[in-house]
Order: structure tokens, then C-alpha cells, then sequence
């Protein structure tokens, strides 16, 4: 798989979406898989659990994040790497407090 790197939150696959990664790859989540469940990421980063989910069939995925580079690098990276890739797609979404 390729991935696309940026400075900032976009900037490396953290040990958390790698071990999201994994559990949603794990045996415990194939019963939820083979039903082509519908996935929000919130705070998707390089996009990785993304990628993960659309590749174990979500039929529809949904990456968030609050900056637009990183959303960029996330749409690229899903691009390049997600088996159904034209069902995952990349949205700007604010969540917590509000910035001033």
C-alpha cells in the first residue's frame, strides 16, 4: 500500500489507527463487515482506518477531519489504496468547542 505524507495530524498513521486498523480487521468484527455496515471516521488523518474499513466491504465510508490538507492527503491516500474507494469519501467536520 502507498501513503502520502504531510507535516501536522496528517503527518504519520498513529499506533491508535493501527490498532483500530487491526480490530476492525480481527475476527470479532467480520459478523459486522459481512453486513456492509456504513463507517464515520472522525479525525481521519492519512486516512488509514478508512482505507481499512472500505477495504473489508463498509459500503459506504465516511473520513472526517477539520482541516482541508488533511482531508486532501486522506482523499488521496483512499484513492490510491481502498479497494471500493469510490464508496469512501472525505468530509470537513468541526467537533468539540468552537474556534475563535
Amino acid at each position: 500500500q502507498t501513503y502520502l505524507l504531510i507535516s501536522d495530524t496528517g503527518g504519520a498513521v498513529y499506533d491508535a489507527a493501527r490498532m483500530m486498523g487491526d480490530y476492525l480487521a480481527s475476527d470479532a468484527m467480520q459478523e459486522l463487515f459481512a453486513k456492509e455496515p456504513v463507517c464515520v471516521e472522525l479525525g481521519t488523518g492519512t486516512g488509514y482506518v478508512s482505507i481499512v474499513a472500505s477495504s473489508l466491504g463498509a459500503r459506504r465510508v465516511l473520513a472526517t477531519d477539520n482541516d482541508a490538507s488533511t482531508l486532501e492527503l486522506a482523499q488521496s491516500n483512499i484513492d490510491a489504496n481502498a479497494f471500493h474507494s469510490k464508496a469512501a469519501e472525505t468530509r470537513t467536520l468541526w467537533w468539540g468547542e468552537a474556534q475563535q
